[in-house]
């Protein structure tokens, strides 16, 4: 049975990960091949190792070539494998050095994960796809300090499979009626309370009436934030409890609970904890007053006239609240749902304080989510002119050009953001959608085939299998 390189000129862009270049070439000639020591139009197969494909630098090669080389490339003159899809091609032999190249690359993997923390690990973009919810959710979570993050690249998140759980945990929370406010609250006071206990959250549970998060002790038991045994009515939080079993747990005991240092405090805790949960009830807008609408701005004495130091430092004082309170406000319309209004806050807050990056990235994904993608790109310009180093925003900019049709904008964007992080899957995504719509099909099953190996189960599998069904079918 002939070779599927029989005949053919192979260039091999790199050095092999699972054999000498000598004995490629020697493999090569068995099979009825040539293999040739540079790139021109004449090669039929180029062979991408693995170390080039995820720096990237194949491409910047595609762009040192002359223009009848690239033209051969863009039309799909020659074909463009990864070294371990060229391995998978043959069996005996291959079989020893795809897993050679495979097992360099779950090395340089798992020495990642040593230092970043167990794989997989989920962007904010992930989550929300695995949850369902809006990335803004995901955000806001995060903001409050429900979701923690593993490591952070260019201002993007991680997260590990843990917080995955916890977020799960915090929607049947929040189906049975709680607020995110008071379990934000009650998360914290029980943390204040017990520092050592590892997610706490993943150990509560509603009391009868739903209006209090109790935690379950090893043993079963319920307690209350002032240390009371509960009642353990099967009723109560029976969605929640379905899935206490499969949610990793950390030893707790009543006795472990409460032995602090702080004698005396556990009821008085207790106690502001419920004064908290009470006012979280009244709207935000009945507690913090005036300083919710945009259009107000504190009075200065006289705006034109120079302001002492005493004043100017309170004046700085108020116009800081005043954000800090507009965007608090701003969360709670998200949680509602009420992007328009979250929108008119972020604004707001900008006016107030002045340009700021963060609150400029909320309001671009939110004007996203709207479909306003022209005013979403000018926010998105303005994040990277004040932090050229923040990814989401670069990668997320790629994807609003692209939704433009301002497509070599686009790849432009995104191509910069996987020269810093090699490993983000989303922009990696888009970009390969670009591809495709450009019909430069060979740039784009790469792309794509290269998310397909990274990609956390579950995650984009039928959006990435479906564009590469297109790219085979054209």
């Amino acid at each position: 049975m002939a070779s599927f390189i029989e005949g053919k000129r192979v260039f091999f862009y790199g050095e092999p990960a699972s054999m000498t270049l000598r004995q490629t070439a020697s493999f090569v000639r068995t099979q009825g091949a040539t293999l040739v020591r540079s790139l021109d139009e004449t090669v039929d197969l180029v062979v991408v190792c693995e170390a080039r494909l995820q720096s990237r630098e194949w491409l910047e090669m595609m762009n040192r070539c002359n223009e009848v080389t690239r033209q051969a490339f863009e039309s799909g003159r020659f074909e463009i494998l990864s070294e371990s899809d060229f391995w998978q091609c043959f069996p005996g032999i291959p079989e020893t050095r795809s897993k050679a190249v495979e097992s360099k690359v779950s090395d340089e993997r798992e020495a990642e994960s040593c230092e970043t923390g167990e794989s997989p690990q989920y962007t904010p973009a992930m989550l929300a796809e695995l949850l369902g919810q809006p990335i803004a959710t995901i955000r806001l979570w995060f903001q409050r300090g429900l979701l923690l993050a593993s490591r952070q690249t260019g201002k993007l998140p991680y997260f590990k499979t843990e917080e995955l759980l916890v977020a799960r945990r915090i929607l049947d929370f929040q189906s049975m009626g709680i607020s995110l406010d008071s379990i934000v609250k009650q998360v914290e006071l029980w943390h204040d309370m017990r520092p050592g206990l590892k997610r706490v959250i993943l150990n509560l549970v509603p009391s009868h009436d739903q209006t209090e998060l109790l935690l379950r002790c090893e043993d079963g038991a319920l307690l209350d934030p002032e240390g009371q045994g509960r009642m353990d009515f099967e009723s109560a939080g029976q969605d929640i409890e379905k899935n206490i079993e499969k949610t990793p747990k950390t030893e707790v005991t009543k006795e472990s609970v409460f032995q602090t240092d702080h004698s005396g405090q556990t009821a008085d805790r207790a106690i502001v904890a419920q004064k908290d949960a009470e006012d979280t009830s009244k709207p935000p807008t009945e507690t913090t007053g005036k300083f919710l609408d945009p259009v107000f701005f504190p009075t200065v004495p006289s705006v034109f006239d120079d302001l002492t130091a005493e004043e100017q430092q309170e004046f700085d004082k108020q116009i800081g609240k005043q954000v800090v309170l507009l965007c608090e406000n701003a969360w709670h319309r998200e949680e509602e749902g009420n992007w328009s209004e979250a929108i008119r806050l972020y604004r707001g807050a900008l006016m107030a304080g002045g340009p700021d990056a963060g609150i400029s990235f909320q309001l671009a994904e939110l004007l996203e989510e709207q479909n306003e993608w022209a005013a979403a790109r000018e926010r998105y310009y303005t994040v990277l002119e004040m932090d050229e180093n923040h990814l989401e925003a670069r990668a997320n900019l790629g994807r609003v050009l692209a939704r433009l049709g301002e497509y070599e904008e686009a790849i432009a964007a995104l191509e910069g953001t996987l020269q810093t992080h090699p490993g983000y899957v989303e922009a990696r995504f888009e970009l390969g959608k670009i591809y495709v719509k450009q019909k430069r099909y060979e740039r784009a099953r790469l792309e794509l085939e290269t998310c397909r190996r990274v990609v956390p189960e579950g995650v984009m599998s039928d959006e990435i299998e479906n564009l590469l069904e297109q790219i085979r079918s054209s």
